[in-house]
């Protein structure tokens, strides 16, 4: 049954009929309610079972990133970062002998209008410390100083990302520290701007391991 908000005018949340009421980033919504479905029968039906559930979880193994990154373009879509993120990198995200296939350089992690900066050589100075340069587009005059610059390194054996902390885009250089558990799996980096208002600039696949 459900349970009605804000008088009769309001939204209400719960089941009424064949209807379901629940709020989403403080909006009112309604949904249908789902009908008994069956286990797929088929291969087909199973691989994209099993292909939307992998994708599913490495979005939420990401997301420390998705949440800053993809926050203004899922809210303009009504979908969540997790959903947004996959149908943004479908083309990238494939099945094979019941697993996920991944083509890490080419995700996109982070989307919006905020200038972009270019970023350079990745170093390691010491152990679990990666360090990535980057300069500023002379010629673009768009760049505010304020724009913060931000770092995701990911590993997939893993299944764990971390942040590192911003900087401005006036230091020229971020960096990032790995768990020790990671030891020498595969890293991989994902760069992009973020400014004041929270908008971001398309993320950038740094290096690969």
């Amino acid at each position: 049954m459900g349970k009605q908000n804000n008088g009769i005018n309001g939204g209400y949340q719960g089941t009424v009929g064949t209807a379901i009421g629940y709020n989403w980033r403080g909006r009112w919504c309604t949904r249908s309610k789902p009908s008994a479905t069956k286990d797929p029968c088929t291969t087909r039906q199973v691989a994209a079972r099993g292909w939307f559930t992998a994708s599913v979880q490495l979005a939420s193994h990401m997301r420390l990133a998705l949440r800053q990154g993809l926050h203004d373009s899922s809210l303009a879509q009504h979908m969540t970062e997790g959903n947004y993120f996959i149908r943004l990198n479908r083309p990238h995200l494939g099945w094979q002998d019941g697993a996920l296939v991944v083509d890490y350089g080419s995700l996109v992690v982070a989307e919006g209008p905020v200038t972009p900066v270019h970023f350079g050589v990745v170093t390691s100075p010491e152990a679990h410390v990666l360090t990535a340069t980057f300069s500023t587009d002379p010629a673009d005059g768009c760049s505010a100083y304020h724009d913060t610059v931000h770092l995701f390194a990911y590993c997939p054996e893993a299944m764990q990302g971390v942040m590192a902390t911003p900087v401005y885009r006036s230091a020229e250089r971020v960096t990032v520290t790995t768990p020790r558990p990671w030891g020498d799996s595969e890293v991989w980096l994902y760069g992009w701007v973020q400014n004041i208002d929270g908008h971001c600039s398309g993320s950038v696949c740094l290096a690969e391991p």
